[in-house]
């Protein structure tokens, strides 16, 4: 069966921890029209949690930087996916 997205949202913040809980209720509203249970949405809270906040704390010690995250709402699929990127600059060789 192919997989096809129904809804997806794109959000992206400054590295700051205190955008951390901003974005786990963000997920967490957008994934509640898929109706799942509480611990499910639990769950869903903590995995987005300590995604952004490895990403936030990790991947950019000493300076803010961009995080981005892409949350997918896809038929075919028991349940969503969400994917946390980090928006790093590149620097080219000279």
């Amino acid at each position: 069966m192919k997989i096809k997205t129904e809804n997806e949202v794109t959000l992206q913040f400054p590295s700051q921890s205190s955008n951390e809980g901003f974005i786990r209720s963000a997920v967490a509203c957008f994934a509640a029209q898929m109706d799942p249970t509480l611990n499910e949405l639990e769950d869903i809270k903590t995995a987005v949690s300590e995604a952004a906040t490895n990403a936030i704390v990790h991947a950019y010690p000493d300076r803010i930087g961009k995080v981005t995250v892409k949350v997918r709402i896809c038929t075919g699929q028991v349940s969503g996916y969400c994917s946390i990127r980090l928006l790093m600059p590149s620097y080219a060789s000279v």
